[in-house]
């Protein structure tokens, strides 16, 4: 019989259950290989009941492989920590991403399903990238379950960012305010509708998570369709949101990067656009000369100087933090994720060159020394 853990961390509060989920999940892969269909056998909804239970009775024989799993994972712990030491000597500081949600055939799911709804999917509005909306198939929160539990949950899981990073990134910040809910080849609909109850939700949620990763900070990742009072919301409680410099505009008329609030974080682009070394070229010729005349530049620059203006105009910026793309850096026109599509290539960007070969590379190094002196020439050093 597998011994229950005394939880006395977060990591201990997720470490058990990913572990149990685990040695089941091998285990029913095991006894039926040829089911592919993971609504089926290798959906946990369809495993014994006791899996997630302090017995494991039908699991005992697999026990070597629970503790064994338990073990890497302690392993890895104690690599991440020593390689998060080696970076901060070199004044390198990390910032985590706190993902809205989870998938469905998730240890967390898995081991509390019932802080989150079934039978509905999670997804977002209509908007510029998806006119039908998106339904990313995932389980939306039960909110009116974790509040039972005063967002427990919720507050482990940032605590366990909080051991991690130096700073936290909330992914898809509207989602703590209001779920886009869908049924099956429907249309969704807001949980809760109310836009008063949103606004409560939304801000009792970021309370929580702010003392949960107290004294990091947190920046909110409020792109997309964001009504204006959650904007309000956001000020009222000092988040930090995000510039993306060519979406910051008045009709024709860019905004300067120089007037955005110091409370912030700028960034050419993000994992859902193209970087802007491609993204440039998918402006029409009006977006491009109004970029341009803001950069003080002409329409006309190409290559290296249009890339050196477009560092210097982010730089420039009068946000606490710049962000850039590792395509950016290096000069790569390779996108992370297009949103509203399914495709092999979203999500697979991976470096064109070793580490070794980038320093190797003269162009590189003009670049990275560009940066650098760009950085210190508007004190972000």
């Amino acid at each position: 019989m597998l011994r229950r853990a005394t939880p006395s961390s977060p990591i201990t509060e997720w470490l058990e259950p990913f572990a149990r989920y685990v040695v089941a999940r091998e285990l029913y892969e095991t006894r039926d290989p040829s089911v592919a269909n993971v609504e089926d056998a290798w959906s946990w909804r369809n495993w014994d009941p006791r899996a997630r239970d302090a017995d494991f009775a039908p699991f005992a024989p697999l026990q070597d492989r629970f503790y064994l799993i338990r073990y890497s994972q302690w392993l890895l712990d104690l690599e991440w920590k020593k390689a998060r030491s080696e970076l901060a000597k070199r004044g390198v500081q990390l910032m985590g991403d706190l993902p809205f949600v989870v998938s469905r055939e998730s240890a967390d799911v898995f081991a509390r399903p019932d802080l989150f709804q079934h039978g509905v999917s999670l997804g977002a509005p209509p908007d510029d990238f998806s006119r039908d909306g998106q339904d990313w198939g995932l389980p939306p929160y039960d909110f009116y379950a974790m509040d039972k539990e005063d967002l427990s949950w919720l507050r482990q899981r940032t605590q366990r960012e909080r051991d991690l990073f130096d700073a936290i990134r909330i992914d898809h910040l509207v989602g703590l305010y209001r779920q886009y809910v869908r049924k099956p080849n429907e249309l969704g609909v807001f949980d809760p509708q109310d836009e008063g109850e949103q606004e409560r939700r939304g801000e009792r949620v970021l309370n929580a998570l702010r003392e949960a990763a107290a004294p990091m900070e947190l920046i909110a990742e409020d792109l997309g369709v964001i009504p204006p009072f959650v904007r309000a919301s956001m000020a009222r409680l000092g988040m930090p949101g995000y510039r993306v410099i060519p979406w910051e505009r008045d009709d024709m008329f860019y905004r300067n990067p120089a007037n955005f609030p110091r409370d912030s974080v700028v960034t050419w682009s993000t994992h859902d656009t193209a970087p802007i070394t491609a993204w440039w070229d998918e402006f029409n010729q009006d977006e491009r000369n109004a970029l341009s005349s803001a950069m003080s530049i002409s329409p006309d620059t190409k290559g290296t100087p249009l890339w050196q203006a477009q560092m210097r105009h982010l730089l420039s910026s009068g946000s606490d933090l710049a962000l850039t793309l590792l395509q950016e850096v290096i000069g790569s026109r390779g996108r992370i994720n297009t949103p509203g599509t399914i495709s092999e290539a979203n999500w697979s960007w991976r470096l064109p060159r070793s580490i070794g070969e980038l320093e190797e590379d003269a162009e590189m190094r003009e670049r990275l020394a560009f940066l650098v002196q760009s950085a210190d020439a508007t004190a972000r050093l």
